[in-house]
């Protein structure tokens, strides 16, 4: 049986995985043409997201555990952006389609404005879009700092590093409110802490890491308010929740109702619950058309359009597009070792152990739900919601929307393998079966 007391084989499993696909698409050939120096930061952030992962197994001292995260994001972001300026000349790797460059431009060109003035131009070239507001305004002050554009997104980098160490921390700290066994939060701090993705984010200049820094911290300051009933927990989860607004409108409404669940949950009605949920999960849907036109004044129409046109460029369309990207929203997404998927081919390593450990956040959540273990009802929300907003809008095969509830896909993770011992022929045939999907996505 599989359980916390043999982490250690599933990474040596997934450890043999990765080097068996990476030089298993280096001999038959790459879709396209990856330079050295993608090649060579493909494999070095591997080994290091599997070293990291196994020292997390056996550190004693989580200070220790969360400096190595810092070090661990700064370098590999820092090499990478320095091989970005000597290879390409660019300090985001000349990435098609960034939105970097977007965040630069609207600093750059509204800098000698005051911050009233530069957000009202920003919305103006943006057509009013707010989810980007958040992260190009930290942009803004800090270049305001400086005047200088290097020394701003060199900052940022070390921002950065800063913002996935306090995910770290707090995502351990989540573990612990819930009752998940010291070792076993620890792995999973270093789960998400050591996650190859934030480091490539950091490097390229997007704004994730510091979008789930805000997540992570309204998360863990419900839980506190509900067991403390402190203002100031209080104060910080209303604060954190509200700032994401700024990053992803539809995570700010996902968070709102992730509150609301955790207050209501409780022991005595642990079970009452779940039915009331359902019953609201269809209103809700049958409402959906209504919510999103006074939310957002877009009709489902043009959602429907836009994801049936995000599918057939990444995964196909029809039955087979569905079949695609509804097991990537579950289980994904799929990593890539012979194309580049703009810079994902950099931290395919992760997505691979996010695939193989798909099995154990799913049964965790119907063991949740199994169990009325009312004290996770927020997280497999918050989760399945993630998992709703991918199939809804086709970005089931992009990792920066899966990495929004990333931290409830480790949480539930990490519950499954510290209370379900869940049976080895179970894992295997699954492990069989997500890489025979991922050998197929890559041959596609």
């Amino acid at each position: 049986m599989i359980n916390s007391r043999n982490i250690n084989g599933l990474l040596n499993c997934w450890g043999i995985l990765f080097l068996l696909a990476a030089f298993g698409a280096a001999l038959m050939g790459y879709k396209e043409f990856i330079p050295d120096y993608m090649l060579f930061m493909h494999f070095l952030i591997g080994v290091l997201y599997f070293m990291g992962l196994k020292i997390s197994l056996h550190i004693h001292s989580r200070k220790g555990l969360y400096s190595l995260v810092f070090i661990y994001t700064l370098f590999i972001s820092v090499v990478l952006r320095y091989l970005f300026w000597t290879h390409t000349g660019d300090p985001f790797g000349d990435t098609e389609g960034c939105d970097s460059y977007k965040y630069e431009a609207f600093v750059l060109q509204f800098r000698d404005m005051d911050f009233p003035a530069f957000v009202r131009n920003s919305l103006r070239l943006s057509v009013g879009n707010i989810d980007d507001m958040g992260y190009t305004s930290i942009v803004y002050f800090i270049y305001q700092l400086f005047s200088d554009m290097d020394a701003t997104r060199n900052l940022l980098l070390v921002i950065n590093a800063v913002a996935i160490t306090v995910s770290a921390i707090y995502i351990y700290k989540l573990c612990i409110v819930l009752g998940i066994r010291n070792r076993v939060a620890m792995f999973a701090s270093a789960l998400y802490g050591f996650f190859p993705f934030f480091c490539a984010s950091s490097a390229v200049g997007l704004k994730e890491n510091l979008f789930c820094v805000l997540i992570v911290c309204s998360i863990y300051y419900m839980y506190r308010y509900k067991s403390s009933r402190s203002f100031g927990s209080l104060l910080l989860a209303l604060f954190f929740i509200a700032a994401t607004y700024f990053f992803r409108f539809a995570i700010c409404i996902m968070l709102c109702l992730t509150f609301v669940t955790c207050m209501v949950s409780s022991s005595r009605n642990r079970s009452p619950i779940l039915l009331l949920a359902v019953i609201a999960g269809m209103i809700f849907l049958a409402s959906l058309e209504y919510i999103m036109y006074q939310l957002a004044g877009i009709s489902m129409s043009h959602i429907y359009l836009v994801a049936d046109s995000r599918m057939e460029r990444s995964g196909g369309s029809g039955i087979v597009g569905w079949i695609v990207h509804g097991s990537a929203a579950f289980f994904g997404p799929f990593p890539n070792f012979n194309r580049l998927g703009q810079y994902g081919f950099y931290y395919s390593s992760g997505l691979l152990l996010k695939c193989l450990f798909g099995i154990f956040a799913f049964v965790g959540s119907l063991s949740v739900l199994k169990r009325f273990e009312y004290r996770y009802y927020p997280i497999v929300l918050f989760l399945f919601m993630g998992i709703f907003m991918l199939l809804g809008s086709g970005t089931s095969l992009d990792i920066r929307y899966h990495i929004t509830s990333f931290s409830a896909f480790v949480i539930l993770a990490a519950y499954c393998l510290d209370t379900i011992d869940l049976r080895k022929y179970v894992f295997y045939i699954y492990v069989i079966v997500s890489c025979a999907v991922v050998v197929m996505y890559n041959l596609r």
